[in-house]
């Protein structure tokens, strides 16, 4: 492996292999570089802002008011029997399970020595910040857990001095596509089908919270052999452009900030009336758990994104998709009318 090599109290890139790596469900994140790993920066950038761990139930109640989405509880890979209650919109309904694939644009990635300004981080995050990735035109990444996106020609650390990092900053494309399949042991409603598998539609857009059968973003049938017949597995799509406030920022108890930006350098501008914005972009400005070195010793950089409990899948049981509306189909919990990520995983290591 090539070195990270310290001169003039910078860090000088003499060349090193950077890939961005899934993660792999026996390792939360899958390393890049495979060694050692004396020091993890491990960051979420979370759109809805949290941190999750798997856990198995015997029956999970998928009901939320706030705080962190639970895990759907998958045990080998089979979601046990969930409990909803009726007459309740998707944002009111939702667990989280596996990511099969993430589709984001990303355009910089950057560490820095204090946090950006709270209320626009792009005043000052030149200052702050070195961007070790700084692209006009963005990096077209497919994440998933079986494929790995080389980076390399895209990171410069020349600009890295030695010394400590409390915060990263991630600028992404405000669009995300997911790729989520799931196993349950009851039946759910799709679009045109009721089954214990479902999966998103290619091409789908997030129905938002109160949905008509019509509008769900995925389908549920019986067999992994439907899933194939029906030709239609793929991913689906959310454009982030409203927080529900007049502000772009949605700050997090955590710690994390995320903005919604025009572009690299202009937050977006918010129309209430419309919920809707200018948006291009988000930035996420997140915090390290503990303050962290380079220093003349330090050789290499791990960068990855975290799919293991980063899909959420959200139900409904309002209207069309109540439990007297879905009666006639037979014995189903609720419709899904979402499966989507919950945000971005994120880690970068420093050995």
């Amino acid at each position: 492996m090539k070195q990270l090599l310290f001169s003039n109290t910078k860090l000088a890139l003499s060349a090193l292999l950077l890939n961005i790596q899934e993660v792999a469900k026996s390792c939360k994140f899958a390393g890049v570089i495979k060694n050692t790993v004396k020091t993890a920066l491990f960051l979420i950038f979370s759109i809805f802002f949290a941190i999750f761990a798997n856990s198995s139930f015997a029956q999970v109640n998928i009901n939320y008011a706030s705080g962190d989405v639970i895990s759907c509880g998958a045990v080998d890979g089979v979601i046990p029997n969930l409990t909803a209650d009726d007459d309740t919109i998707a944002k009111e309904l939702r667990c989280l399970t596996d990511l099969e694939e993430l589709k984001l644009s990303l355009y910089r990635i950057g560490l820095c020595t204090s946090k950006p300004d709270a209320t626009n981080p792009a005043s000052d995050w030149a200052t702050k910040c070195v961007f070790i990735m700084n692209k006009a035109t963005p990096l077209e990444l497919t994440l998933s857990k079986t494929s790995k996106n080389s980076i390399d020609s895209n990171i410069d650390l020349s600009g890295l001095n030695e010394g400590t990092y409390t915060h990263a900053v991630l600028l992404v494309g405000n669009t995300l596509s997911s790729k989520v399949k799931a196993t349950f042991t009851q039946k759910f409603v799709g679009k045109t089908s009721i089954g214990r598998i479902c999966y998103t539609i290619s091409g789908g857009v997030d129905p938002g919270n109160s949905p008509t059968r019509t509008n769900l973003a995925v389908e549920c049938v019986d067999t992994e052999t439907d899933v194939i017949t029906n030709g239609n597995y793929g991913h689906s799509s959310k454009e982030m452009n409203f927080w529900g406030t007049s502000s772009p920022k949605k700050a997090a108890a955590n710690g994390d900030d995320v903005f919604l930006m025009l572009n690299a350098t202009t937050l977006a501008t918010i129309n209430t009336s419309g919920k809707t914005s200018d948006a291009t972009m988000i930035a996420g400005i997140l915090p390290f758990s503990s303050t962290q070195t380079i220093s003349a010793n330090s050789t290499s950089i791990d960068i990855g994104f975290q799919l293991t409990d980063l899909g959420q899948i959200k139900f409904s049981t309002k209207s069309e998709c109540s439990d007297s509306n879905r009666s006639s189909l037979g014995t189903t919990e609720a419709c899904i009318a979402t499966m989507k990520n919950y945000g971005v995983g994120f880690r970068v290591t420093v050995k």
